[in-house]
């Protein structure tokens, strides 16, 4: 006795037929398919070519390139539509706009970061289509209101070998670039460690006809000695720029903008410094009875964030969200760093693969910046 044919249920029968046990002829086109006792294969074909051209009245369907050739032509339509003396700007010009937009979004950013009191860095390295690597830095940080934000500090072309001793060093050139206190430090630093550097800056001082005076190094444990560095260095303004001048180094004297940007912020910093000093004298057993009272408190549940906890906290425990903003600036990993080369895959890709360094580091540092 043969065994039972299996019922024929599903519609795509209605387009093909059976020829032979092992395969099956569609009967609008008359192409050929194997068969294996399923409809996959039947129903790829059929709304491959059938559905789509059946849908469209028999015409095929525009390609992923010929809807954005559309788009832009209906963008540009609009753009004539607001405007019809709008002239498209050139390539030059919309480079040249980019820079100022780069410029205008940095110096912000750079303002910004001025007032935060804690910092917390993560890195990821990309490779594009030319086989160009890069290395971005992103910059994490609480703010005024106890949020969690992100800033990226740079994304750099990387030639040299994957080392921690070279991944150091581009990250402390981009600190250096966003913070003013780690470029006196090392311009102090020079003056510190080279006799030569020393010998100079006393002979243009005595040239100047000024009294001659050592640039100061800060020390960690002293709080005021930081504030004594850049003083000296403000002082010194004029005989470090010539001694420099004259010397064959890579150190470069302090910008015009940041000796301004010093001078409005030393006695700022001193005064608050000091104001907290003398708030109280017995500042070491307000902060046990602040964490005391904190410790008694219950914990707050795993799906809360501990960064509203904060917020809402922190006239309770003054001292304690200072040290929470601090550590809570950490992200848990790297993954804001990593979505920068997400965006990075579409900005440098086979039709835009002759962009420069720079270039590419504008862009991407508007994207994830604005």
């Amino acid at each position: 006795m043969e065994p039972a044919k299996k019922r024929r249920t599903s519609p795509v029968w209605e387009h093909l037929d059976l020829i032979s046990p092992n395969k099956v002829k569609c009967l609008l086109c008359s192409r050929e398919l194997g068969y294996n006792n399923n409809t996959s294969s039947m129903l790829r074909h059929y709304r491959a070519i059938h559905e789509i051209k059946e849908g469209n009245g028999g015409r095929p369907r525009p390609t992923r390139k010929q809807d954005l050739d559309e788009a832009l032509v209906n963008l540009i339509g609009f753009v004539a539509l607001l405007d019809p003396n709008y002239v498209i700007p050139t390539r030059q010009a919309i480079k040249a706009m980019v820079d100022a937009k780069y410029v205008l979004e940095r110096n912000k950013a750079i303002a910004e970061m001025q007032k935060v009191a804690a910092v917390s860095l993560t890195s990821d390295m990309w490779t594009s289509i030319n086989m160009d690597v890069y290395l971005a830095v992103t910059c994490h940080f609480v703010d005024d209101n106890t949020r969690l934000n992100s800033v990226l500090l740079g994304v750099q072309q990387f030639p040299q070998t994957h080392t921690a001793e070279n991944l150091a060093r581009v990250k402390a050139s981009l600190m250096e670039e966003w913070g003013i206190t780690d470029k006196a430090r090392k311009l102090v630093g020079y003056f510190r460690s080279s006799t030569l550097a020393k010998e100079k800056l006393v002979s243009v001082q005595r040239q100047l006809g000024r009294p001659t005076l050592k640039l100061l190094q800060e020390v960690e444990t002293r709080w005021n000695s930081t504030y004594h560095m850049l003083q000296r260095l403000v002082d010194l303004r004029e005989p470090v720029g010539a001694a420099l001048a004259s010397l064959n180094t890579e150190i470069t004297t302090l910008t015009s903008a940041e000796f301004t940007t010093i001078r409005n912020k030393l006695w700022h910093k001193l005064d608050q410094t000091v104001k907290l000093s003398r708030k109280t004298k017995n500042a070491t057993a307000d902060a046990t009875v602040e964490v005391q009272r904190y410790l008694a408190e219950p914990n707050i549940g795993r799906l809360e964030d501990p960064l509203n906890y904060w917020q809402t906290q922190k006239h309770v425990y003054p001292n304690l969200h200072k040290l929470a903003v601090t550590f809570l600036c950490t992200p848990a990993s790297s993954v804001p760093c990593e979505r920068v080369f997400s965006k990075a895959g579409e900005v440098v890709s086979k039709k835009r693969n002759r962009l420069s360094p720079k270039t590419v580091e504008k862009i991407l540092f508007l994207n994830k910046n604005q």
